[in-house]
């Protein structure tokens, strides 16, 4: 179940994107896409905006190649 708050977890943000949980920490790794750690954690978050606007220009991106 994806979250409802603003900040998800990387599953979560996977689950949005249409990608792998691998995937969103190479796309954190390589500065793709931003993301933040929860204070006293390693525990990363992905603000929900970022997960839908990197999935919505995949989907241009795509629609575009065809």
């Amino acid at each position: 179940m994806v979250g409802d708050g603003t900040l998800l977890t990387t599953g979560e943000a996977a689950t949005i994107m249409r990608v792998s949980k691998s995937t969103v920490h190479k796309l954190i790794r390589t500065k793709q896409i931003a993301a933040t750690t929860v204070p006293g954690s390693t525990h990363l978050r992905i603000a929900r905006k970022v997960a839908e606007d990197w999935r919505d220009r995949m989907d241009r991106e795509t629609a575009g190649d065809a």
